[in-house]
């Protein structure tokens, strides 16, 4: 475990706001982990990375990548970044229908060390999306008295099912939300939705579920969105967008996700996530900044938009 920096193959991060070696009020420990996906058309690969003893699991991110630093092909997309137990946090990435030579799937545990209570885990899980083309959302909401801590999404093959996506199944959004749904772009948020689409295939069975995850309240302090939103990806298939939100000076990062597409909440067909994960700019430190990445696919794609979701504790 150490500092997580900027994936292969993306820009690196901003330099931190003055005071971002000052330890602020939480503070979060980066874990991260990394999976091969197969070469091949239509292969899955999931992978976890577990918080070190002693500490638990507040927030998680994702990326897909090369193992040699170049642009990742259009194919290549993220289905699943969730938590799977108080310390365990998982990924999951297809190839769609292209073979993708040294793609790789990142994991990112943000972990909080010393807390005396295990999170709760609630999710919530909805068919769909079945038809070409077709969006599905499903939210999560903490119960009172607990502090959304960050939160993740899945798109599987069957309603409370793991297995792998079909090849035409991706997440465009794994945000923090109001409990109807909303985007929170700023303030308190209690609640998270995953947003899964279809390209231009059916995905019949296929179901979409959010995952919120709550830490008691009064065991950590309040937690407050603070969002960056780009323009984009905007250009013919292969075209990217990177967005980058970051906590104020005194709060710690302790969670984070993105969203693309328009702002009905659906996407053109092609979009997809390519990253949501936390950064620290140098050694010494403090997670501050969370970066959302998403890529056009092999479609055109215009008048969308990327946005970042950083959730700071303090």
């Amino acid at each position: 475990m150490g500092c997580a920096k900027a994936p292969a193959g993306s820009s690196p991060p901003p330099a931190p706001a003055t005071g971002a070696t000052v330890a602020p009020v939480v503070t979060a420990q980066i874990a991260t982990a990394s999976t091969p996906v197969p070469v091949a058309g239509n292969a899955f690969v999931s992978g976890s990375v577990e918080c070190p003893p002693g500490s638990d699991l507040v927030g998680g991110g994702w990326a897909v990548v090369l193992s040699d630093g170049r642009q990742s092909p259009p194919s290549l997309h993220l289905t699943a970044g969730f938590p799977t137990a108080p310390r365990s946090w998982t990924v999951a990435a297809g190839t769609g229908k292209q073979p993708v030579a040294r793609g790789v799937a990142q994991q990112f545990a943000l972990c909080r060390p010393g807390a005396s209570t295990a999170p709760q885990i609630v999710s919530t899980t909805v068919p769909g999306p079945l038809g070409a083309g077709a969006t599905t959302r499903a939210t999560a909401v903490c119960p009172a008295g607990t502090v959304l801590t960050g939160g993740g999404a899945r798109a599987s093959e069957a309603v409370g099912d793991a297995q792998p996506a079909p090849a035409a199944l991706h997440l465009i959004g794994s945000l923090p939300t109001t409990p109807a749904g909303a985007a929170v772009l700023a303030g308190v948020a209690q609640s998270w939705t995953a947003v899964a689409q279809n390209g231009g295939m059916p995905s019949p069975g296929a179901s979409t579920t959010a995952f919120a995850i709550c830490v008691a309240a009064g065991t950590i302090p309040p937690t407050r969105v603070a969002s960056t939103q780009v323009a984009g990806p905007v250009a013919p298939g292969g075209a990217n967008a990177m967005a980058r939100a970051s906590c104020p000076a005194g709060t710690g990062l302790v969670g984070g996700g993105a969203m693309t597409g328009y702002p009905n909440g659906t996407a053109p067909q092609g979009v997809h996530l390519t990253a949501s994960y936390p950064v620290t700019a140098s050694a010494g430190s403090f997670p501050r900044t969370w970066t959302a990445g998403a890529e056009t696919g092999n479609m055109p794609a215009f008048g969308g938009t990327t946005t970042g979701f950083a959730l700071c504790a303090g």
